[in-house]
This record gives C-alpha cells, structure tokens and sequence, in this order.
C-alpha cells in the first residue's frame, strides 16, 4: 500500500503513477483531489465499501476511461470526476440520490450513462462539456435539476409531466417521451 497514502479508513492520496489501479479493501472514503490530475490513470477498481468520493477526487484524470462505482457509494462530491477527457462509460450505483454539481464536466468523451432510478438531485453543470452525450434519460424520481445542468444539445428524455421536461422547456433543450 506504499501508493497509497491512507489513514484509517481514508485514503488521502495516490501517489503512484501506474495506469490501472486497484484502491485496497478496507478503504471508506476517498479524500478531496486524492487522484487529482493523476495523468497516467487510465482505470479504477474502486472496492465495495468505499461509501463516499470527495471532492475533485479524480478531477484532471485525462486517460481514464472507465469508472464502475460500487453499491455501497452513497455520496460523491462536486466536480468528482469533471476534466477526464478520456472518460467514455460510467456505472453509477443504484440507491444514488444526488448528482453534485460539475460531477462530469468537460468528459467530452462521455458517450453513454444510465442514472440511477432513485435518484433525486442533478446539481448545477453536471454533464456541461460532454458533447459526446447525445440523450439522457431522466428517472421520474429526479425532484430538482440544477442550472445549466445539461449541455443545450443534449437529448433529455422522461415523462411529459416530469421535471426533465420543465427543464427542457426552460433551457431550449431537445425532449424526447419515454414509453
């Protein structure tokens, strides 16, 4: 564990520079900036257990292209996985209730993205910059969506009196009906 600099149950800081890394069982929380700009990452075994991805955690990660969050994450903080170019597939686990605010702006390479069917809160600039998200579908459970949450070209979909499509109308995007 000697890139890892860990106390207790929370890891601080990696500091190695290897691209595919496994975080250690044992690990709770992963601190502000602990992977930050880490260049060379290119993917992430994040252990079940991790219950919560502080702020910035991954923020700068430009050659990771893959996230798969456990089911036991239940909090993530703001712009947690923002300026990863590379990040093309993310897995968010189900029982996630909020999406802090630029969780994933600027991952221009972010093609695809199921949210989570508990899901209330979309945070201001979550997905701003990802011009590869072409539609989004929006579960009937999301309450609130924050300004400038979604790039204008993004496809929103959900049901006709859904909260996706006040938004939508609200901020010029494109709406589709789900069945």
């Amino acid at each position: 564990m000697t890139e890892f600099d860990a106390t207790n149950d929370i890891l601080v800081r990696y500091t190695g520079n290897d691209g595919n890394v496994v975080i250690p069982d044992g690990i709770w929380q992963i601190d502000p900036c602990a992977f930050r700009s880490c260049a060379a990452l290119t993917s992430v075994i994040i252990p079940a257990g991790v219950g919560r991805i502080e702020t910035e955690a991954f923020c700068g990660c430009t050659a990771l292209t893959e996230v798969i969050l456990p089911k036991s994450v239940w909090d993530i903080g703001f712009r947690a996985f923002a300026d990863c170019k590379s990040l093309r597939r993310v897995v968010l686990p189900e029982g996630l209730t909020e999406l802090p605010g630029g969780i994933f702006q600027n991952c221009s390479a972010l093609t695809a993205l199921e949210l989570p069917n508990e899901l209330k809160y979309i945070d201001g600039s979550a997905f701003c910059g990802c011009p590869g998200l072409r539609s989004l579908t929006i579960p009937a459970s999301v309450i609130e969506i924050g300004e400038s949450a979604f790039d204008k070209t993004l496809v929103l979909r959900g049901a006709s009196d859904s909260i996706a499509f006040r938004y939508a109308v609200a901020n010029g995007n494109p709406f589709a009906l789900t069945a």
